[in-house]
């Protein structure tokens, strides 16, 4: 023994690198092993420390912390049984998902604070950011479910897009979609103010029994989607969207219920065979959801896609979205029912956001009684 602690004396130099490497390996398994230990109990503590005996989810959710919300009509099914003694819903994702949003907005209000910035990246700009996103008609502050409702491309049209097939390797389900362009502005605006809601987004065929009693949110016009068709119907609006794609005129809205109906047309110009379109007419309408009281229905729709585009981009556009929020607050009140019917100015193939306070982009407008 004291040889051996000799030599390992005498060399230590090289001896002390392999003992200290040695220790470091076990310490270093030893927080790993923690971490996955930790992991596995985070995620079990829902299961561990609740009291329900049987869990019931909505079909195809991959984790605990990944569900997604279950008709209330579900619990009181389950609550109905005389084996149940209690069925009580789990808001699990939904309360990670607040406490991220939280997080994220103590960060950003603390981004500048020690520096005094007050530029792009300090506390002044992220709380514009914020109240911009959180003020806005995009921002569903109940935390309840927002199903975005997009027309389907016809088949006879989605054989002439590459990849449409679904037997295709390289299929692409969204190429089955209409008014991708105002779906697309759209979907990351809703997700962006609502970190903490689910987001979901269907084909008007596609839609199930549940969507229909989100916030739903319906894009394209009556000719594809049938969404709009039926809540244009079930509003009440005085504005009819008339697909008459036959006469010289051509489709247009009619607005207009006291008897004087008015018809607004796009405007299109001829330039040998080809025509353009130069002004579009699109209608942003907001509702209580017929199918369901505590939630709301929206229609942002537009004789051609460029119009269904503008009227979404109206309350996203950072230049825009907050005076015409301010515009629409300030001419409907508390209002629970309105539409807005509105030029959309079309550039170079492009159509430019609508400016609401502008009283030549409003073409129409409407609200009900205020409640």
């Amino acid at each position: 023994m004291s040889y051996s602690l000799t030599t390992i004396w005498h060399e230590r130099q090289r001896f002390l690198p392999a003992i200290l490497a040695v220790a470091f390996s076990a310490v270093l398994v030893t927080v790993q092993t923690g971490l996955v230990l930790g992991l596995i109990s985070m995620m079990s503590i829902p299961v561990d420390k609740a009291a329900a005996d049987v869990w019931v989810s909505y079909p195809g959710i991959p984790s605990v912390d990944l569900g997604r919300p279950i008709p209330e009509r579900w619990l009181v099914r389950l609550a109905a049984h005389p084996e149940v003694e209690r069925a009580e819903e789990s808001r699990l994702r939904l309360e990670l998902l607040r406490l991220r949003a939280n997080s994220l907005s103590t960060a950003g209000a603390a981004s500048g604070a020690g520096g005094g910035l007050t530029g792009p990246s300090g506390s002044a700009f992220s709380q514009r950011l914020i109240a911009s996103l959180t003020s806005g008609y995009w921002h569903f502050a109940d935390g309840g479910t927002v199903t975005l409702v997009c027309a389907q491309v016809p088949a006879e049209m989605r054989e002439l897009i590459p990849y449409s097939d679904p037997a295709d390797p390289d299929y692409v389900a969204l190429y089955a979609y209409a008014d991708l362009d105002a779906f697309i502005e759209l979907h990351g605006h809703v997700r962006a103010a609502n970190p903490g809601n689910h987001v979901f987004f269907r084909t008007a065929d596609r839609l199930e029994s549940d969507d229909y009693s989100t916030h739903l949110v319906s894009l394209g016009g009556v000719d594809w989607n049938h969404a709009t068709a039926s809540l244009l119907g079930k509003l009440s609006l005085p504005v009819i969207q008339v697909g008459d794609w036959s006469s010289d005129e051509g489709p247009y809205f009619e607005v207009g219920g006291d008897g004087r109906p008015r018809r607004l047309h796009p405007v299109l110009t001829t330039a040998g065979d080809r025509r353009s379109l130069r002004e579009d007419v699109a209608m942003f309408a907001r509702s209580v959801n017929p199918f369901n009281s505590e939630r709301t229905a929206t229609i942002c729709n537009g004789m051609y896609a460029s119009g269904t585009l503008g009227a979404a981009r109206a309350l996203t556009d950072a230049n825009f979205r907050d005076r015409n929020t301010d515009y629409l607050r300030t001419r409907f009140g508390r209002s629970q029912s309105f539409c807005i019917v509105t030029k959309v100015a079309i550039e170079q193939g492009k159509p430019v956001t609508p400016d609401w306070t502008k009283p030549e982009n409003r073409l129409y407008e409407w609200a009900s009684e205020a409640s």
